[in-house]
């Protein structure tokens, strides 16, 4: 089966990948000591675009920016522009169907360009054509991204693939092919000797099949082309094409201090400073599976700085949805939190304690370096040398362990519910569009932060009336509207009617709540 009818057939589902933002890109070029394109206006072009799930929102909330699509699937590109016609239009994107290969000098020069879950699963003269056009497309400040399978962590995988090709080779539907290949990985779980390596693979297996959805699966298991490699062949072979390593999107596997310290001295005089190479072999540490690696010209290799200075954090704001996670029962004043990772660190002094509440409290808008400042001269009672230096040496630490995120500042993002909420026209037309034809008791949308997330249908009716012009008052007068047309039903515990009284203190108090939610979900916009 050509690659192009498998992907007609079995259409890869389309997301948002947060890492690959240029925002996020930009932040990080930034933090290296580089000068990226700001994303408000940049070119971005995403190849193997699939429907469009990851860049559609970048065209919605960058309308200075030009966002260009391809991908070798007809019925993909048909689904994304229904998708974009749909909502009402983006006049800044494109959605191309198209090879990858024929993409040349006239399509322009891109600041960003964005490759997620292709590399892998292409030929190799389809690899070398997107590094080919990640070189001769990409502007002189300009920043790849590339996700990819790697060894050794996809050794054992490789062993679950073969046996799942092996039991539904003859098998031409997808949906009977994916149910034989899913019955092999739990019939080997359960008979594979106790104790082989076999086994332990298998367990894997069994956990990746059954946590991970259909169309996952059949693309990262099943589909003609899953070419895994070592990270340093990644490196030459983007080498090939004068492309360098700038670092990786989730910047925290970098950094040696994160990882056991019984291996940081070792590694450390085994690679002699050659950065590359102590990547690779923290691979072998941890057993990665996948990357997503950045690349740049090898001409603005030489402009890299690694080290993350306290210095040049002041240009940055930043962000986290810290989770408290103390025990109950510790008797010190030490908080210990949670990132998104699952990586903890302890707040054991002012200066962290008030990074932390800054940021818990505008999640997820950030907090510019100048007003953590601000507050933490005035929780400690610090001047405003020492806070500046206390501030700048919590901030790195926390930037290295991953415990918190950094962009540069931006004023889309709300920290707060104003008078008059508003999102994006695009986001309000989504969920308008739900709210006319439900096609069940949720749907998704990707936040600010460019992450998908379900609303139900009393949310989406409220996001799809937040314009910027009406108030708590206009609100509820339009949901008490919208009871009245058996748009919106509201019942007492015991499913009874509400009384008219009844109904508008009903909205007066869960509309706000609605909106806070919104709001710490990333879709509402300053005003």
């Amino acid at each position: 089966m050509e690659l192009e009818q498998y992907y007609d057939e079995v259409p890869y589902a389309s997301h948002p990948f947060q890492s690959s933002r240029p925002e996020n890109l930009q932040a990080l070029g930034t933090l290296f000591g580089l000068t990226p394109a700001n994303p408000e206006t940049c070119r971005v072009l995403e190849l193997g675009c699939a429907s469009g799930g990851n860049i559609i929102p970048l065209a919605a909330r960058f309308p200075n920016a030009e966002i260009v699509g391809v991908d070798l699937s007809r019925v993909q590109i048909e689904n994304g522009q229904a998708t974009v016609d749909a909502n009402g239009g983006l006049k800044n994107l494109s959605l191309r169907h198209g090879s990858i290969a024929d993409i040349d000098e006239s399509w322009g020069k891109f600041d960003y360009v964005i490759c997620h879950g292709v590399f892998s699963w292409v030929p190799p003269e389809v690899q070398d054509a997107i590094l080919r056009v990640a070189s001769e497309n990409l502007t002189e400040n300009g920043i790849v991204y590339i996700s990819y399978n790697t060894y050794p962590g996809w050794k054992a995988r490789e062993v679950i693939r073969d046996a799942m090709l092996l039991r539904s080779a003859k098998e031409q539907d997808p949906g009977r092919r994916l149910a034989l290949a899913k019955g092999i990985v739990d019939f080997l779980n359960d008979h594979v000797a106790e104790g082989s390596l076999l086994k332990a693979a298998m367990k894997d297996g069994a956990g990746i099949v059954n946590k991970h959805d259909p169309t996952y699966l059949a693309h990262e298991f099943l589909e003609p082309y899953n070419a895994p490699m070592y990270f340093q062949q990644f490196v030459e072979k983007a080498g090939e094409h004068d492309l360098a390593y700038l670092g990786d999107a989730i910047h925290q596997i970098m950094f040696l201090q994160n990882y056991p310290q019984g291996i940081q001295q070792p590694l450390q005089d085994e690679v002699q400073g050659d950065h590359e190479l102590m990547e690779q072999y923290l691979d072998y540490v941890v057993g990665r599976t996948f990357r997503q690696s950045l690349l740049i010209h090898r001409d603005a290799a030489d402009k890299v700085l690694r080290a993350v200075s306290p210095e040049n954090l002041e240009k940055f704001a930043f962000w986290s949805n810290l989770k408290d996670v103390t025990p109950p029962e510790a008797q010190t004043e030490v908080t210990e939190f949670q990132d998104d990772f699952g990586n903890r660190f302890n707040a054991n002094n002012s200066v962290v304690r008030t990074i932390v509440e800054v940021m818990r409290s505008r999640f997820p808008a950030a907090a510019s370096f100048e007003e953590l400042l601000k507050e933490v001269i005035a929780k400690t009672g610090m001047d405003a040398e020492t806070a500046r230096k206390e501030l700048g040496e919590a901030l790195r630490v926390m930037v290295v362990k991953a415990s918190i995120g950094l962009v540069l500042p931006s004023t889309l993002i709300a920290s707060e519910v104003t008078e008059k909420p508003q999102t994006l026209d695009y986001l309000r037309q989504a969920a308008a569009n739900f709210i006319k034809n439900p096609t069940g008791t949720s749907t998704s949308v990707t936040s600010l932060t460019h992450r998908d997330i379900s609303m139900d249908f009393y949310a989406a009716w409220i996001l799809s009336h937040l314009d910027g012009e009406k108030g708590l008052d206009a609100l509820v007068e339009l949901a008490k509207t919208a009871v009245s047309n058996q748009v919106l039903n509201v019942t007492n515990r015991e499913g009874q009617p509400l009384s008219e009284s009844e109904i508008e203190s009903h909205f007066r108090q869960t509309i706000p709540v609605a909106l806070d939610s919104l709001r710490r979900s990333g879709l509402l916009i300053k005003e």
